[in-house]
């Protein structure tokens, strides 16, 4: 029993069925990014390989994954996969190290890594939440929940009255196929970030040429999914989502700045929800992070791990307890007046280089 590789591209169709009915038998697997068509998509635009476990002829463990620098392995889609992991039967033992041997990877790295079972916990340096919104029980029970919570969400009704007064007739398009309508979001979203002057991978071609290819994509298994709130002719808010079966994960949204006083973004949300009941989507995953719009909605989460797994065991252990105690600091009382102090500092220093430079 060994680890092999290949190419994505190159995964045949009876290996693509063993991976399929991994996932059939593991339910922690529901996320979009864990699919095979996830992964073939991603490989028509970047150099995706796949190492397969097989028992007696038969895969049981795939591990999808993009080389770095040749011996760095990283998750396929790289900032844009939201859930990373290992597609294998939750009971099965993992010897990672025995995998990256086999692998030729001296590191495997991740940000999103499902924490499935016990075995991976000692490779995370610190944990996540991705926020979800529950619709087991229904969405009138959710929006019940939600509304006892958030009372003033209920006043979003008379920005809808305001946006037929002053726009135009507000609807909701649940899977719109216009190839111009995501151009427009990854406009808006490479805008958001570059205003608040964070890096993005938006202005990538490959990203774009991904977005569209997924888009193709309209089976149960696996979708891509854009939704618009329309007003009139004009867009408000747009969201690009991945769908598997019963769940649903956002991966980007953005709305027209011009119309934020009539919070497009959380009315866009709302109508999202109700369309999803109506589809039979029963959770939806909004993505690693706890911004305002998300701890508002949410009413679950799972848990997500980030960290690395060194085939140096001397070396992982000294880059675990660095990154360890970095987070340990980050989230501990000190860091808030560090930071000030660095954003200080950052003003000062070139206002006193510029200063020495004077001749």
């Amino acid at each position: 029993m060994s680890w092999t590789v290949i190419a994505a591209k190159d995964l045949s169709e009876c290996q693509g069925d063993a991976w399929i009915e991994i996932l059939r038998g593991n339910p922690a697997l529901a996320s979009p990014f864990f699919r095979p068509e996830y992964t073939r998509c991603v490989a028509k635009e970047l150099p995706i390989e796949v190492a397969i476990f097989s028992r007696d002829g038969q895969p049981i463990s795939f591990f999808p994954f993009e080389r770095v620098n040749e011996s760095i392995a990283i998750a396929p889609g790289r900032s844009l996969a939201d859930y990373q992991g290992i597609i294998r039967f939750a009971d099965d033992p993992l010897d990672m190290r025995a995998m990256l041997s086999q692998a030729n990877i001296s590191r495997w790295e991740f940000d999103h890594l499902l924490i499935m079972d016990g075995q991976l916990n000692p490779w995370c340096w610190t944990n996540w939440e991705s926020p979800q919104i529950d619709l087991k029980q229904g969405t009138d029970h959710y929006f019940a929940d939600l509304f006892s919570r958030h009372a003033n969400l209920k006043g979003l009704r008379k920005s809808e009255r305001r946006i037929c007064r002053d726009i135009g007739e507000l609807r909701f398009e649940f899977g719109c196929r216009d190839q111009s309508v995501l151009e427009l979001l990854l406009k808006w979203k490479a805008a958001q970030y570059e205003a608040t002057q964070r890096l993005h991978p938006f202005t990538n071609a490959w990203v774009s040429i991904l977005f569209k290819e997924m888009l193709t994509y309209q089976q149960a298994d696996f979708r891509g999914l854009l939704t618009v709130l329309w007003a009139g002719c004009e867009p408000l808010a747009i969201e690009y989502s991945l769908q598997s079966h019963q769940t649903l994960h956002t991966l980007v949204s953005a709305y027209n700045i011009e119309y934020s006083k009539y919070s497009p973004g959380m009315l866009r949300d709302l109508h999202l929800i109700e369309e999803c009941g109506k589809h039979g989507i029963t959770c939806i995953d909004m993505g690693k992070g706890l911004e305002s719009y998300k701890k508002k909605l949410m009413n679950a989460a799972c848990k997500l791990g980030e960290g690395s797994v060194d085939s140096f065991q001397a070396r992982g252990y000294v880059r675990h307890l660095l990154n360890e105690s970095r987070y340990r600091f980050l989230r501990s009382p000190w860091s808030l007046p560090a930071k000030r102090v660095a954003r200080s500092a950052a003003r000062i220093v070139p206002s006193i280089r510029r200063i020495l430079s004077m001749r």
